[in-house]
Parts: C-alpha cells; sequence; structure tokens
C-alpha cells in the first residue's frame, strides 16, 4: 500500500502486509509534529495501520539527527516571503528544477500578490498538478 508523505508530489511510504509481518518503507518525508499536514498524515497512518504495529520500519532519516534542525515548512516560506517583500527593487531568482516548491510559489503569489515567472517546463508541470497555476500564480 502507498500512503503519501506530504513532502512532495508523488512521494509515498510503502506498507506491505505478508506472512514477514508488517513492512513500512518511509522514503523521503517530512514531519513536523505540530502542522496540521502532520496530524492528517498520523491519522491517516493509524487509519491504515488499524490495531496493528509494524514490524519493521525502514527510515529515510538522512536529516534526522539532532545536530540538524531546520525550521519547519511555515516558517520557511514565511522567510522567503519576507527576503522577497524586503527588497522591492529586486528581481529575485529561486531555483527550482524539480516538482515540490508549487506550494512555496503559490504562497509567494498570494502573500506578495504577485505572479511568478518560470520556465515553461516548471509550469506544465506544475500545471498537471494545480490546473488552476498557469492563470493564477504564473506570468
Amino acid at each position: 500500500m502507498a500512503l503519501d508523505t506530504h513532502h512532495c508530489p508523488g512521494g509515498v511510504m510503502f506498507l506491505f502486509r505478508r506472512e514477514f509481518g508488517c513492512l513500512m518503507y518511509t522514503g523521503d518525508f517530512q514531519w513536523e509534529v505540530d502542522s496540521k499536514r502532520a496530524k492528517d498524515a498520523r491519522s491517516r497512518l493509524l487509519n491504515v495501520l488499524k490495531n496493528e504495529t509494524v514490524d519493521v520500519l525502514y527510515l529515510d532519516n538522512t536529516y534526522c539527527n539532532p545536530s540538524y534542525d531546520f525550521p519547519t515548512r511555515e516558517v520557511a516560506t514565511q522567510q522567503v516571503v519576507d527576503i522577497i517583500a524586503s527588497h522591492p527593487e529586486r528581481d529575485i531568482v529561486i531555483g527550482i528544477d524539480t516538482l515540490g516548491k508549487e506550494e512555496l510559489l503559490i504562497h509567494i503569489s498570494r502573500v506578495l500578490n504577485i505572479k511568478v515567472q518560470s520556465s515553461l517546463m516548471l509550469m506544465e508541470n506544475s500545471n498537471l498538478l494545480y490546473p488552476w497555476i498557469r492563470k493564477e500564480v504564473f506570468l
């Protein structure tokens, strides 16, 4: 079974149930204890597991070390907006070469009431996930 990681579009965790027990592979995911996104994901996972326990967990823990102290997605997004807003005379370039940053672009566009210029490929890929994004967010 594939479970949405809510990390980036298409990101999934895999849950396998067979004679070997219940195995879960997390893949790359983002977990924020207090975010609505994390609470929704936890609820869905517990609903799928019911009262079953995970016997084997393969955890993608690239940044699980306590020495990494990243801000929440909401805080980081607001920091980006604040930086852009503090330099109104500048063109700001945000390097985005893959999927997964659409929510950042949407937030920037809505909060600052601006349109975002992007490559045709990013715009077309984003449009597959958010059919309304081209008209609302992009130039």
